[in-house]
């Protein structure tokens, strides 16, 4: 099942599209997507990253909460008996740079979609430049 759905700020008509198919081969959203222009925010699914790289117009932005997942569950099967040991891991840090940028993106709602952006470049963007350039630090 392939769900497609549009952005939360679409309002005006929001769309849920549920698309049964047989397979998962990335030829499926390629051709859903073949006209679109702008981001797909998807799992990490490798297929939406073959229509990234295959459509010009498109671009894949991988959804933060399946990064946190990683985290949150790497804390949570970490031994409980040191705290500050757990506080001082990676996986916590991380966690927490996360949980800050959606705590700042929880306050753009009301903005106007240049004001949002504006804010995503000033406050957000650096906490995501960080991040990746971490996460390349060990490729």
């Amino acid at each position: 099942m392939w769900v497609h759905r549009s952005g939360e700020f679409y309002t005006e008509t929001p769309i849920v599209l549920y698309e049964y198919q047989k397979g998962r081969d990335h030829s499926l959203p390629l051709e859903f997507y073949r006209d679109y222009k702008g981001i797909l925010v998807t799992d990490s699914l490798e297929q939406y990253h073959l229509v990234d790289k295959k459509l010009p117009d498109v671009t894949n932005a991988n959804c933060w909460a399946h990064v946190r997942r990683i985290y949150a569950d790497a804390i949570k099967a970490a031994d409980k008996k040191d705290p500050d040991a757990v506080k001082k891991s990676v996986a916590y840090q991380e966690l927490s740079r996360i949980s800050l940028i959606y705590k700042l993106e929880g306050t753009l709602k009301d903005l106007s979609p240049k004001e949002r952006l504006r804010e995503r470049q000033e406050n957000i963007r650096p906490l995501v430049e960080e991040y990746f350039a971490w996460v390349n630090s060990y490729i």
